[in-house]
């Protein structure tokens, strides 16, 4: 299952932030059984920040090593990390469809995430057809950046986190690239998605982002 922890941080508190993130939180959700964890930001400086994970399964939020993880007793610095958030997004999906190297970590240097919101199981019990059209999408995506774009999956909201419940749109696909794609390279693939999708006529709330591994000064930064 991929995982994604998204939301904007203040400017003022953002090397605070993301030192937090990388040189405590991350370390302790792997501690505490998670396959993979990265942190991106966007790449406009919006300050627009998404954490993304991969793990075995939704009930790992369940387990006494993951409740650790969010206590203040172990974690002094979360509280002031955690207030200088907003607009906070904690989403489960299920990898429906992917293409590309299977074998590659789940850490790329940069991410496109395209949101949208989808009928996929109606009218009709179209759910297969969707999800082939879009792999069908994925494959073409592939071959048009060879040696760049490294892999894409396909994903669909399943379960929620049981403290933080999510609205976000029920379907994700992520590009995997292994430097920065030109940015009308990665706004054509996201149309070409969305049309993807949008043949079988039940698509909304359509978004993109690129996003690049968070890099973080720690000298800069004071805990």
């Amino acid at each position: 299952m991929l995982y994604l922890s998204r939301f904007d941080v203040d400017p003022e508190e953002s090397l605070y932030v993301r030192r937090w993130i990388a040189e405590k939180h991350l370390p302790d959700l792997l501690a505490a059984g998670f396959l993979t964890a990265a942190s991106y930001e966007e790449i406009n400086g919006s300050g627009h920040t998404a954490d993304i994970y991969e793990i075995p399964q939704i009930d790992i939020f369940k387990t006494p090593a993951y409740r650790a993880t969010g206590s203040d007793a172990d974690d002094p610095e979360r509280p002031r990390a955690l207030a200088a958030m907003t607009n906070r997004s904690n989403t489960t999906y299920d990898v429906r469809a992917e293409h590309g190297d299977m074998e590659a970590g789940g850490n790329p240097e940069v991410v496109t995430l395209i949101q949208f919101e989808a009928s996929a199981a109606s009218p009709g019990g179209q759910d297969t057809e969707f999800v082939t059209k879009l792999q069908q999408a994925c494959v073409s995506a592939m071959d048009s950046f060879p040696g760049l774009l490294e892999r894409v999956r396909v994903c669909e909201r399943s379960g929620n986190h049981p403290d933080y419940p999510s609205d976000q749109p029920n379907w994700l696909i992520m590009l995997e690239w292994n430097e920065c794609p030109r940015g009308e390279d990665s706004t054509d693939l996201a149309r070409n998605f969305h049309s993807a999708a949008g043949q079988l006529g039940f698509t909304s709330s359509w978004s993109s982002r690129v996003l690049a591994r968070a890099r973080v000064q720690i000298a800069e930064a004071s805990l």
